[in-house]
């Protein structure tokens, strides 16, 4: 695990920015979502999204699957607990 920063988050991740992650998994809590999808609708990359979720995941924050049916490349669901 990260080491936690000023604000208490791991170190590099803001308040505002995890803020409006969850916002939109609180939103939507009925449904799993991708990195890309969230990437698109709060305006953030993937490789920032990745970042938050994973964190996410590590406190028990959010939860994370693999779809295997896409006909193509797996895709990392993420939904919330």
């Amino acid at each position: 695990m990260q080491k936690a920063g000023s604000n208490g988050l791991a170190k590099g991740l803001n308040d505002k920015t995890l803020e409006t992650i969850l916002t939109y998994l609180k939103g939507r809590s009925s449904q799993e979502h991708t990195c890309e999808t969230l990437s698109k609708a709060s305006n953030l990359s993937k490789v920032t999204v990745r970042r938050y979720l994973n964190y996410l995941i590590e406190t028990g924050q959010v939860t994370s699957s693999i779809d295997y049916e896409t006909g193509g490349r797996p895709k990392v669901l993420y939904s919330l607990v």
